[in-house]
Protein backbone atom coordinates (compact mmCIF):
# COMPACT_ATOMS: atom_id res chain seq x y z
CA UNK A 1 0.00 0.00 0.00
CA UNK A 2 3.15 2.47 1.01
CA UNK A 3 5.01 1.61 -2.03
CA UNK A 4 1.79 2.33 -4.49
CA UNK A 5 0.96 5.55 -2.77
CA UNK A 6 4.61 6.67 -3.81
CA UNK A 7 4.41 5.41 -7.18
CA UNK A 8 1.06 7.48 -7.46
CA UNK A 9 3.01 10.76 -5.99
CA UNK A 10 5.66 10.19 -8.34
CA UNK A 11 3.43 9.80 -11.11
CA UNK A 12 1.17 13.38 -10.48
CA UNK A 13 4.58 15.00 -9.78
CA UNK A 14 5.90 14.03 -13.36
CA UNK A 15 2.55 14.97 -14.65
CA UNK A 16 2.42 18.47 -13.24
CA UNK A 17 5.95 19.39 -13.30
CA UNK A 18 6.67 22.19 -16.23
CA UNK A 19 9.86 20.12 -17.87
CA UNK A 20 7.40 17.31 -17.80
CA UNK A 21 7.07 14.52 -20.57
CA UNK A 22 4.00 13.45 -20.07
CA UNK A 23 0.68 15.42 -19.35
CA UNK A 24 -1.47 18.44 -21.71
CA UNK A 25 0.49 19.27 -24.52
CA UNK A 26 -0.53 22.36 -23.87
CA UNK A 27 1.48 22.81 -21.22
CA UNK A 28 4.62 21.46 -22.06
CA UNK A 29 7.46 23.78 -22.77
CA UNK A 30 8.11 24.14 -26.62
CA UNK A 31 11.89 24.41 -27.52
CA UNK A 32 11.36 25.06 -30.95
CA UNK A 33 10.54 28.75 -29.73
CA UNK A 34 9.15 30.67 -33.08
CA UNK A 35 11.36 33.92 -34.31
CA UNK A 36 10.71 36.10 -37.69
CA UNK A 37 12.59 39.09 -38.95
CA UNK A 38 10.91 41.68 -41.39
CA UNK A 39 12.75 42.35 -44.65
CA UNK A 40 11.92 46.15 -44.22
CA UNK A 41 14.95 48.13 -45.36
CA UNK A 42 16.78 44.61 -44.87
CA UNK A 43 16.75 42.92 -48.34
CA UNK A 44 18.90 45.71 -49.72
CA UNK A 45 21.19 48.58 -48.95
CA UNK A 46 22.40 51.53 -50.39
CA UNK A 47 26.36 51.18 -50.45
CA UNK A 48 27.29 54.31 -51.87
CA UNK A 49 27.57 57.04 -49.43
CA UNK A 50 30.31 59.18 -51.08
CA UNK A 51 31.53 61.44 -48.09
CA UNK A 52 29.31 59.94 -45.62
CA UNK A 53 30.09 56.26 -43.87
CA UNK A 54 27.68 53.67 -44.02
CA UNK A 55 24.81 53.96 -42.51
CA UNK A 56 23.23 50.84 -40.22
CA UNK A 57 20.23 48.62 -40.92
CA UNK A 58 18.02 48.20 -38.92
CA UNK A 59 16.49 45.02 -38.54
CA UNK A 60 12.70 44.34 -37.05
CA UNK A 61 12.44 40.70 -35.45
CA UNK A 62 9.25 39.08 -33.46
CA UNK A 63 9.81 36.10 -30.79
CA UNK A 64 6.31 34.02 -30.53
CA UNK A 65 6.24 31.91 -27.07
CA UNK A 66 3.61 29.18 -27.72
CA UNK A 67 4.59 27.99 -24.35
CA UNK A 68 1.80 28.51 -21.10
CA UNK A 69 5.43 29.36 -19.45
CA UNK A 70 7.16 32.68 -18.71
CA UNK A 71 10.40 32.61 -21.13
CA UNK A 72 13.92 34.27 -21.51
CA UNK A 73 15.20 33.81 -24.66
CA UNK A 74 18.78 34.74 -25.92
CA UNK A 75 19.14 36.37 -28.90
CA UNK A 76 22.68 36.14 -31.06
CA UNK A 77 23.65 37.89 -34.60
CA UNK A 78 25.99 36.33 -36.87
CA UNK A 79 27.39 37.53 -39.89
CA UNK A 80 27.44 41.28 -39.02
CA UNK A 81 27.98 43.48 -36.13
CA UNK A 82 24.97 43.90 -34.24
CA UNK A 83 24.20 46.32 -30.95
CA UNK A 84 22.51 43.45 -28.93
CA UNK A 85 24.49 40.56 -29.51
CA UNK A 86 24.36 38.20 -27.05
CA UNK A 87 21.35 39.98 -25.71
CA UNK A 88 18.29 38.50 -23.96
CA UNK A 89 14.60 38.75 -24.92
CA UNK A 90 11.45 37.66 -22.58
CA UNK A 91 8.60 36.81 -23.57
CA UNK A 92 5.07 36.18 -21.58
CA UNK A 93 3.06 32.56 -22.00
CA UNK A 94 1.05 32.27 -25.79
CA UNK A 95 2.52 35.95 -26.10
CA UNK A 96 5.12 37.28 -28.83
CA UNK A 97 7.59 40.41 -28.17
CA UNK A 98 8.78 42.53 -30.85
CA UNK A 99 12.71 43.96 -30.78
CA UNK A 100 14.93 45.30 -32.89
CA UNK A 101 19.07 46.07 -33.50
CA UNK A 102 20.82 47.51 -35.87
CA UNK A 103 23.43 46.01 -38.52
CA UNK A 104 26.69 47.28 -39.76
CA UNK A 105 26.41 46.04 -43.10
CA UNK A 106 29.94 45.25 -44.58
CA UNK A 107 31.35 46.27 -47.39
CA UNK A 108 30.53 44.52 -50.65
CA UNK A 109 32.58 45.90 -53.71
CA UNK A 110 32.08 42.41 -55.36
CA UNK A 111 28.01 43.13 -54.82
CA UNK A 112 27.84 39.31 -53.02
CA UNK A 113 25.07 39.06 -51.03
CA UNK A 114 25.68 38.51 -47.15
CA UNK A 115 23.83 35.98 -44.99
CA UNK A 116 23.12 37.40 -41.56
CA UNK A 117 21.74 34.63 -39.12
CA UNK A 118 20.08 35.57 -35.77
CA UNK A 119 19.23 32.95 -33.23
CA UNK A 120 16.52 32.81 -30.40
CA UNK A 121 17.27 29.87 -27.78
CA UNK A 122 15.22 29.52 -24.61
CA UNK A 123 17.60 29.77 -21.78
CA UNK A 124 14.89 30.23 -18.77
CA UNK A 125 11.45 28.80 -18.36
CA UNK A 126 9.85 29.56 -14.97
CA UNK A 127 12.58 30.71 -14.20
CA UNK A 128 13.93 27.32 -14.75
CA UNK A 129 16.75 26.59 -17.24
CA UNK A 130 16.06 24.55 -20.02
CA UNK A 131 19.08 22.85 -21.06
CA UNK A 132 17.58 20.30 -24.06
CA UNK A 133 15.92 23.39 -25.64
CA UNK A 134 17.27 24.30 -29.11
CA UNK A 135 18.32 26.85 -30.91
CA UNK A 136 16.16 28.17 -33.69
CA UNK A 137 17.41 30.46 -36.45
CA UNK A 138 16.47 33.40 -38.63
CA UNK A 139 18.06 33.57 -42.07
CA UNK A 140 17.93 37.36 -43.80
CA UNK A 141 19.72 37.86 -46.58
CA UNK A 142 21.33 41.83 -47.36
CA UNK A 143 22.29 42.32 -50.45
CA UNK A 144 24.12 45.65 -51.65
CA UNK A 145 22.79 48.12 -54.35
CA UNK A 146 24.13 50.78 -56.42
CA UNK A 147 21.69 52.98 -56.96
CA UNK A 148 24.11 55.07 -59.62
CA UNK A 149 25.38 54.90 -63.15
CA UNK A 150 29.05 54.07 -63.97
CA UNK A 151 31.14 55.78 -66.56
CA UNK A 152 34.43 54.61 -67.15
CA UNK A 153 36.99 57.51 -68.78
CA UNK A 154 40.09 56.53 -70.36
CA UNK A 155 42.75 59.90 -71.31
CA UNK A 156 46.31 60.40 -72.44
CA UNK A 157 48.43 62.97 -71.82
CA UNK A 158 51.71 63.01 -73.22
CA UNK A 159 53.39 59.38 -72.77
CA UNK A 160 50.91 59.36 -69.45
CA UNK A 161 47.86 56.88 -70.05
CA UNK A 162 44.90 56.76 -67.30
CA UNK A 163 41.25 56.10 -66.72
CA UNK A 164 39.25 56.41 -63.71
CA UNK A 165 35.90 55.66 -63.19
CA UNK A 166 32.58 57.97 -62.45
CA UNK A 167 29.22 57.12 -60.59
CA UNK A 168 26.15 59.29 -61.59
CA UNK A 169 23.55 60.08 -59.24
CA UNK A 170 20.22 59.92 -61.32
CA UNK A 171 17.87 60.25 -58.50
CA UNK A 172 19.46 63.39 -57.37
CA UNK A 173 20.27 65.03 -60.81
CA UNK A 174 18.27 63.21 -63.33
CA UNK A 175 18.66 65.80 -66.55
CA UNK A 176 21.97 66.32 -65.86
CA UNK A 177 22.91 62.57 -65.68
CA UNK A 178 20.65 61.48 -68.79
CA UNK A 179 22.28 64.73 -70.58
CA UNK A 180 25.83 63.54 -69.55
CA UNK A 181 24.85 59.59 -69.86
CA UNK A 182 23.93 60.56 -73.88
CA UNK A 183 26.96 62.59 -74.87
CA UNK A 184 28.22 59.44 -73.91
CA UNK A 185 27.47 57.33 -75.33
CA UNK A 186 27.55 58.29 -78.79
CA UNK A 187 31.07 59.01 -78.84
CA UNK A 188 30.85 63.31 -78.65
CA UNK A 189 33.61 63.60 -75.70
CA UNK A 190 36.05 61.24 -77.04
CA UNK A 191 38.96 63.30 -78.75
CA UNK A 192 38.06 66.29 -76.61
CA UNK A 193 39.87 67.83 -74.08
CA UNK A 194 40.28 68.88 -70.57
CA UNK A 195 40.38 72.85 -71.51
CA UNK A 196 41.11 74.20 -68.18
CA UNK A 197 43.00 73.01 -65.43
CA UNK A 198 43.37 75.06 -62.05
CA UNK A 199 45.55 72.66 -59.39
CA UNK A 200 43.54 72.89 -56.26
CA UNK A 201 40.56 73.48 -58.11
CA UNK A 202 38.81 71.92 -60.54
CA UNK A 203 39.81 70.29 -63.73
CA UNK A 204 37.12 70.76 -66.88
CA UNK A 205 36.57 69.50 -69.93
CA UNK A 206 33.51 68.52 -72.32
CA UNK A 207 33.63 70.94 -75.06
CA UNK A 208 33.33 68.97 -78.16
CA UNK A 209 32.82 71.94 -80.20
CA UNK A 210 35.53 74.22 -79.76
CA UNK A 211 37.54 72.45 -77.69
CA UNK A 212 38.05 75.80 -75.33
CA UNK A 213 35.62 76.22 -73.36
CA UNK A 214 33.12 78.36 -75.51
CA UNK A 215 31.01 75.31 -77.28
CA UNK A 216 28.94 72.36 -75.99
CA UNK A 217 25.22 71.48 -76.04
CA UNK A 218 22.52 69.61 -74.03
CA UNK A 219 21.89 66.95 -75.61
CA UNK A 220 17.93 67.18 -75.80
CA UNK A 221 15.99 69.98 -76.00
CA UNK A 222 14.72 70.93 -72.70
CA UNK A 223 12.82 74.46 -73.33
CA UNK A 224 15.85 76.52 -72.99
CA UNK A 225 17.69 78.56 -75.33
CA UNK A 226 21.09 79.94 -74.08
CA UNK A 227 19.29 79.69 -70.75
CA UNK A 228 16.05 81.38 -71.82
CA UNK A 229 13.06 79.88 -71.60
CA UNK A 230 11.55 79.29 -75.06
CA UNK A 231 8.00 81.42 -75.62
CA UNK A 232 6.78 78.60 -77.91
CA UNK A 233 6.58 75.47 -76.55
CA UNK A 234 6.62 71.94 -77.94
CA UNK A 235 8.79 70.92 -81.17
CA UNK A 236 8.15 74.45 -83.01
CA UNK A 237 9.98 76.44 -79.95
CA UNK A 238 12.85 73.68 -80.66
CA UNK A 239 13.13 74.20 -84.39
CA UNK A 240 13.57 78.08 -83.46
CA UNK A 241 16.74 77.33 -81.04
CA UNK A 242 19.97 76.27 -82.90
CA UNK A 243 21.23 73.04 -81.38
CA UNK A 244 24.48 74.46 -80.37
CA UNK A 245 21.97 76.85 -78.02
CA UNK A 246 20.31 74.26 -76.15
CA UNK A 247 20.83 73.98 -72.22
CA UNK A 248 19.70 72.28 -69.38
CA UNK A 249 17.94 73.65 -66.34
CA UNK A 250 19.47 73.84 -63.16
CA UNK A 251 19.29 71.30 -60.28
CA UNK A 252 21.34 72.61 -58.24
CA UNK A 253 19.29 72.48 -55.03
CA UNK A 254 19.97 68.39 -54.90
CA UNK A 255 21.71 68.68 -51.40
CA UNK A 256 24.92 67.39 -53.22
CA UNK A 257 27.93 69.65 -52.69
CA UNK A 258 31.00 69.97 -53.91
CA UNK A 259 33.24 68.06 -51.41
CA UNK A 260 36.53 66.50 -53.17
CA UNK A 261 36.08 64.42 -55.99
CA UNK A 262 32.45 65.68 -56.85
CA UNK A 263 31.28 65.96 -60.37
CA UNK A 264 29.79 69.48 -61.46
CA UNK A 265 28.19 70.75 -64.51
CA UNK A 266 29.82 73.93 -66.22
CA UNK A 267 27.69 76.51 -67.10
CA UNK A 268 27.71 80.79 -67.30
CA UNK A 269 27.20 83.15 -64.62
CA UNK A 270 23.39 82.79 -66.21
CA UNK A 271 20.80 79.97 -64.75
CA UNK A 272 20.08 76.91 -66.64
CA UNK A 273 23.06 77.15 -68.79
CA UNK A 274 24.15 73.93 -68.78
CA UNK A 275 25.35 72.01 -71.37
CA UNK A 276 28.13 69.40 -72.27
CA UNK A 277 30.44 70.85 -70.32
CA UNK A 278 31.76 69.27 -67.16
CA UNK A 279 34.46 69.90 -64.25
CA UNK A 280 35.71 67.75 -61.47
CA UNK A 281 37.18 68.96 -58.06
CA UNK A 282 40.66 67.71 -56.78
CA UNK A 283 42.23 66.64 -53.88
CA UNK A 284 42.74 69.59 -52.50
CA UNK A 285 39.44 71.64 -53.29
CA UNK A 286 35.99 71.74 -51.50
CA UNK A 287 34.54 74.91 -53.40
CA UNK A 288 31.62 75.15 -51.17
CA UNK A 289 30.83 78.52 -53.02
CA UNK A 290 29.33 76.54 -55.83
CA UNK A 291 27.15 74.88 -53.80
CA UNK A 292 23.36 75.64 -54.90
CA UNK A 293 24.47 77.17 -58.09
CA UNK A 294 26.45 74.93 -60.14
CA UNK A 295 24.75 71.03 -60.26
CA UNK A 296 26.79 68.15 -58.72
CA UNK A 297 25.52 65.39 -60.25
CA UNK A 298 28.32 62.77 -59.69
CA UNK A 299 31.73 62.07 -57.91
CA UNK A 300 34.97 59.92 -58.71
CA UNK A 301 34.90 56.46 -57.53
CA UNK A 302 38.10 55.44 -58.55
CA UNK A 303 40.95 56.47 -60.07
CA UNK A 304 41.26 59.57 -57.72
CA UNK A 305 45.20 59.42 -58.62
CA UNK A 306 44.54 60.28 -62.10
CA UNK A 307 42.50 62.95 -60.97
CA UNK A 308 45.45 64.22 -59.02
CA UNK A 309 47.69 63.84 -62.10
CA UNK A 310 45.63 65.86 -64.35
CA UNK A 311 45.49 68.51 -61.75
CA UNK A 312 48.99 68.89 -61.39
CA UNK A 313 50.07 69.03 -65.30
CA UNK A 314 51.94 71.90 -66.91
CA UNK A 315 49.11 74.93 -68.25
CA UNK A 316 49.59 78.11 -69.68
CA UNK A 317 48.66 81.42 -68.11
CA UNK A 318 45.07 80.48 -69.67
CA UNK A 319 45.10 77.26 -67.33
CA UNK A 320 45.30 75.62 -70.31
CA UNK A 321 47.84 72.14 -70.55
CA UNK A 322 50.65 73.01 -72.48
CA UNK A 323 50.49 69.35 -73.42
CA UNK A 324 46.76 68.01 -74.06
CA UNK A 325 44.96 66.21 -71.70
CA UNK A 326 42.59 64.19 -74.16
CA UNK A 327 39.38 61.59 -73.16
CA UNK A 328 40.08 58.86 -75.66
CA UNK A 329 36.98 56.75 -74.65
CA UNK A 330 34.09 56.92 -72.11
CA UNK A 331 32.54 53.64 -71.24
CA UNK A 332 29.59 52.93 -69.52
CA UNK A 333 30.20 49.96 -66.86
CA UNK A 334 28.22 47.84 -64.91
CA UNK A 335 30.77 47.48 -62.07
CA UNK A 336 31.15 49.76 -59.56
CA UNK A 337 34.42 49.84 -57.53
CA UNK A 338 34.05 50.98 -53.73
CA UNK A 339 36.69 53.26 -53.00
CA UNK A 340 36.62 55.99 -50.64
CA UNK A 341 38.81 58.90 -51.18
CA UNK A 342 40.31 58.69 -47.35
CA UNK A 343 40.69 55.05 -47.94
CA UNK A 344 41.78 54.20 -51.53
CA UNK A 345 44.48 52.09 -52.09
CA UNK A 346 47.31 54.48 -53.78
CA UNK A 347 48.99 52.70 -56.82
CA UNK A 348 51.77 55.03 -57.57
CA UNK A 349 53.01 54.20 -60.43
CA UNK A 350 50.02 53.00 -61.89
CA UNK A 351 50.87 48.29 -62.48
CA UNK A 352 47.81 47.40 -60.97
CA UNK A 353 49.13 46.44 -57.87
CA UNK A 354 48.52 48.67 -54.62
CA UNK A 355 51.34 50.62 -52.75
CA UNK A 356 50.62 48.38 -49.51
CA UNK A 357 51.15 44.94 -51.72
CA UNK A 358 54.06 46.75 -54.33
CA UNK A 359 57.78 46.01 -53.34
CA UNK A 360 58.26 48.81 -55.94
CA UNK A 361 55.22 51.42 -55.73
CA UNK A 362 57.06 53.79 -57.96
CA UNK A 363 58.46 51.12 -60.91
CA UNK A 364 55.78 50.12 -63.14
CA UNK A 365 57.43 47.27 -64.17
CA UNK A 366 58.14 45.87 -61.11
CA UNK A 367 55.70 44.40 -58.25
CA UNK A 368 57.46 41.43 -56.12
CA UNK A 369 60.79 40.85 -54.68
CA UNK A 370 60.89 36.94 -53.64
CA UNK A 371 64.41 37.29 -52.74
CA UNK A 372 64.47 40.30 -50.66
CA UNK A 373 67.56 41.53 -52.21
CA UNK A 374 66.38 44.65 -53.25
CA UNK A 375 66.29 44.11 -57.06
CA UNK A 376 62.37 43.23 -58.80
CA UNK A 377 61.70 39.60 -59.74
CA UNK A 378 61.45 40.76 -63.84
CA UNK A 379 64.41 42.56 -63.55
CA UNK A 380 66.03 39.76 -61.55
CA UNK A 381 67.93 36.64 -63.47
CA UNK A 382 68.02 34.68 -60.04
CA UNK A 383 64.67 36.22 -58.28
CA UNK A 384 64.97 33.18 -55.75
CA UNK A 385 68.51 33.95 -54.80
CA UNK A 386 69.72 37.02 -52.72
CA UNK A 387 73.16 36.48 -53.60
CA UNK A 388 72.34 36.56 -57.46
CA UNK A 389 70.94 39.40 -59.34
CA UNK A 390 72.87 39.26 -63.02
CA UNK A 391 74.14 36.66 -65.26
CA UNK A 392 75.71 39.30 -68.35
CA UNK A 393 77.13 35.98 -70.19
CA UNK A 394 74.06 33.97 -69.74
CA UNK A 395 75.34 30.75 -68.21
CA UNK A 396 73.06 30.15 -65.59
CA UNK A 397 75.48 31.10 -62.90
CA UNK A 398 75.35 34.34 -61.51
CA UNK A 399 77.75 36.97 -61.93
CA UNK A 400 78.62 36.89 -58.19
CA UNK A 401 79.46 33.17 -58.20
CA UNK A 402 80.96 33.68 -61.50
CA UNK A 403 84.71 33.76 -62.13
CA UNK A 404 84.24 35.12 -65.30
CA UNK A 405 80.93 36.65 -65.32
CA UNK A 406 81.44 37.85 -68.76
CA UNK A 407 82.25 34.38 -70.66
CA UNK A 408 79.56 32.31 -71.46
CA UNK A 409 82.04 29.26 -71.36
CA UNK A 410 83.57 29.54 -67.78
CA UNK A 411 82.29 29.70 -64.45
CA UNK A 412 84.78 28.45 -62.49
CA UNK A 413 89.18 28.99 -62.03
CA UNK A 414 89.79 27.06 -58.91
CA UNK A 415 93.38 27.19 -59.02
CA UNK A 416 93.37 30.77 -59.43
CA UNK A 417 95.37 31.22 -62.47
CA UNK A 418 93.14 33.43 -64.25
CA UNK A 419 92.34 30.91 -66.85
CA UNK A 420 88.90 28.68 -66.29
CA UNK A 421 88.51 25.38 -65.40
CA UNK A 422 86.99 24.32 -69.14
CA UNK A 423 90.06 26.18 -70.68
CA UNK A 424 92.70 24.80 -68.22
CA UNK A 425 94.80 21.35 -68.77
CA UNK A 426 95.66 21.49 -65.22
CA UNK A 427 92.94 23.48 -63.41
CA UNK A 428 93.96 22.63 -59.69
CA UNK A 429 97.63 23.43 -60.72
CA UNK A 430 98.29 26.96 -60.76
CA UNK A 431 101.41 26.95 -62.66
CA UNK A 432 100.30 24.90 -65.71
CA UNK A 433 97.36 26.15 -67.95
CA UNK A 434 99.02 24.58 -71.18
CA UNK A 435 99.91 21.03 -72.56
CA UNK A 436 100.34 21.45 -76.08
CA UNK A 437 101.94 18.33 -77.06
CA UNK A 438 99.15 16.31 -74.96
CA UNK A 439 102.60 14.20 -72.65
CA UNK A 440 100.47 15.08 -69.77
CA UNK A 441 102.80 17.29 -68.68
CA UNK A 442 102.21 21.50 -68.69
CA UNK A 443 103.89 23.55 -70.93
CA UNK A 444 105.92 25.34 -68.27
CA UNK A 445 107.62 21.98 -67.14
CA UNK A 446 108.09 20.39 -70.20
CA UNK A 447 111.30 20.62 -71.48
CA UNK A 448 109.87 20.48 -75.07
CA UNK A 449 106.38 21.48 -74.86
CA UNK A 450 105.64 20.29 -78.86
CA UNK A 451 107.36 17.00 -78.71
CA UNK A 452 105.67 14.75 -76.22
CA UNK A 453 108.12 11.92 -76.39
CA UNK A 454 110.40 14.85 -74.41
CA UNK A 455 108.92 15.47 -71.11
CA UNK A 456 112.27 16.18 -68.58
CA UNK A 457 115.77 17.33 -69.42
CA UNK A 458 116.90 13.45 -69.39
CA UNK A 459 114.70 12.62 -71.77
CA UNK A 460 116.82 15.39 -74.00
CA UNK A 461 120.07 13.28 -73.26
CA UNK A 462 118.09 9.79 -74.18
CA UNK A 463 116.71 11.62 -77.33
CA UNK A 464 119.50 12.61 -78.62
CA UNK A 465 121.67 9.39 -78.52
CA UNK A 466 118.27 7.73 -79.77
CA UNK A 467 118.93 8.93 -83.15
CA UNK A 468 122.41 8.43 -83.50
CA UNK A 469 123.38 5.65 -81.75
CA UNK A 470 122.62 3.37 -84.58
CA UNK A 471 125.07 4.94 -86.61
CA UNK A 472 127.78 5.42 -84.00
CA UNK A 473 127.36 1.54 -83.67
CA UNK A 474 127.78 0.94 -87.05
CA UNK A 475 130.82 3.51 -87.41
CA UNK A 476 132.03 1.14 -84.66
CA UNK A 477 131.45 -1.87 -85.99
CA UNK A 478 133.39 -0.94 -88.86
CA UNK A 479 136.38 0.37 -87.27
CA UNK A 480 136.72 -2.98 -85.39
CA UNK A 481 136.54 -4.63 -88.60
CA UNK A 482 139.01 -2.46 -90.05
CA UNK A 483 141.38 -3.47 -87.19
CA UNK A 484 140.65 -6.98 -87.60
CA UNK A 485 141.88 -7.00 -91.23
CA UNK A 486 145.07 -5.09 -90.55
CA UNK A 487 145.99 -7.49 -87.87
CA UNK A 488 145.51 -11.08 -89.67
CA UNK A 489 147.15 -9.13 -92.59
CA UNK A 490 149.84 -11.55 -94.21
CA UNK A 491 153.99 -10.42 -94.60
CA UNK A 492 154.76 -9.14 -97.67
CA UNK A 493 156.43 -11.12 -100.14
CA UNK A 494 158.96 -8.78 -101.59
CA UNK A 495 162.63 -9.80 -100.25
CA UNK A 496 165.73 -9.21 -101.22
CA UNK A 497 168.22 -11.54 -103.44
CA UNK A 498 169.50 -14.80 -102.28
CA UNK A 499 173.21 -13.69 -100.62
CA UNK A 500 175.27 -16.74 -98.92
CA UNK A 501 176.97 -15.74 -96.06
CA UNK A 502 180.62 -13.89 -97.44
CA UNK A 503 178.75 -13.09 -100.46
CA UNK A 504 178.45 -9.58 -101.11
CA UNK A 505 175.69 -8.08 -103.69
CA UNK A 506 179.08 -5.87 -104.86
CA UNK A 507 180.79 -8.44 -105.61
CA UNK A 508 180.14 -8.76 -109.55
CA UNK A 509 180.89 -4.79 -109.23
Amino acid sequence: MRKSLILAMILLVSIISPFGQIGSTTAQVNPDVSISCDSENVSTFDQFVWWRPIENVTLNCTLSNPTLYYQVVSIQVRGAAGDNANDTVSVEPADTETFSFEIEPPYSPDLEPVEIDIDARVEEANGAPCPTCTTQTNTTILTPVWGGEYIQVEYNHSNHHGDFVLELLPNDAPIHVQNFLDHASVGNYNGSIFHRVIDDFVIQGGDFENGDGTGGYSYDWHGYCRGIPSLIPGPMGQMMCERSNWTMPDESDNGLTHVQYALGMAKTANPDTAGSQFYIVDNNSSPHHLDGIHTVFGHVIHGFEEIDYISGVMTTAQDRPVDNVTITGMEIVDWPIQLWPEEQEADTDGDGVPDSEDAFPNDENETADSDGDGVGDNGDAFPNDANETHDDDGDGTGNNSDAFPQDGNETHDDDGDGVGNNSDAFPQDANETMDSDGDGVGDNADADPDDPNIRFPADIEINVTDNSIYVLAFAILILAAVMVFVRRRPPSTTTTPFVTEGDSIWNDV
